[in-house]
């Protein structure tokens, strides 16, 4: 049985003989009922699973994240772009197998520029200490936030910053939590003050955290 969500012109929720009616995004959709396979798996399928359950494990601790890294004005679908991005780019061929390298991983996309100098070290235990060239391209710049991430190589839930310092500082810096993990990826990008423009992420390397 299937339901009329606003009349009869409206969208359908449900099923009735062969078709499903569901929506996305608030969009609706009708398609057919699944049938069973027969057919066994090619390898080349079973691979495609694989990079699609890789990409999703490491970006998920990571939803928060990427939402803001590949948000879309008017639009929430920020994992689901950063998830295909990751797939495209971000898995390399060894043998038979595609693995995800880190290094290749995007978490924000955009226009906005980068400062110059970029490094990362652990001046103190369990902090990360992050510094960049302050010296702004404009002075519109100034005020655009670091945006930081410290990956756990270790399985721990990754550590970040949506709202670091801004800009003109030059520097900021990401304390970790204690027994949670020693070596991390660490990535850093930026946002503007007004939240609409975002530079594309930066892989820094990885590294242990002083303990």
């Amino acid at each position: 049985m299937a339901r009329l969500l606003n009349g009869i012109m409206g969208g359908l929720s449900g099923t009735i003989g062969p078709v499903i009616g569901s929506s996305r995004n608030g969009v609706p959709y009708l398609k057919s009922c699944y049938n069973k396979r027969k057919a066994t798996n090619h390898p080349m399928e079973i691979a495609n699973r694989k990079k699609f359950a890789d990409a999703h494990a490491f970006l998920h601790p990571l939803l928060e994240v990427v939402r803001e890294g590949f948000r879309v004005e008017g639009r929430s679908q920020g994992f689901t772009a950063a998830k295909s991005w990751v797939l495209k780019n971000a898995f390399e061929k060894q043998g038979d197998n595609f693995n995800l390298n880190p290094a290749l991983v995007k978490l924000s996309i955009g226009d906005l520029h980068l400062p110059t100098n970029i490094t990362v070290n652990s001046p103190e235990p369990f902090i990360f200490e992050f510094n960049w060239d302050a010296s702004p391209a404009n002075r519109n710049d100034s005020k655009d936030q670091a945006v930081l991430i410290a990956y756990p190589i270790e399985k721990a839930k990754p550590i970040f910053t949506l709202a670091g310092a801004f800009r003109c500082s030059g520097t900021d810096r990401l304390q970790v939590k204690l027994g949670d993990a020693t070596t991390y990826h660490l990535y850093i990008w930026f946002v503007s003050a007004d939240r609409s423009r975002r530079s594309e992420s930066l892989y820094l390397g990885s590294g242990p955290v002083t303990g």
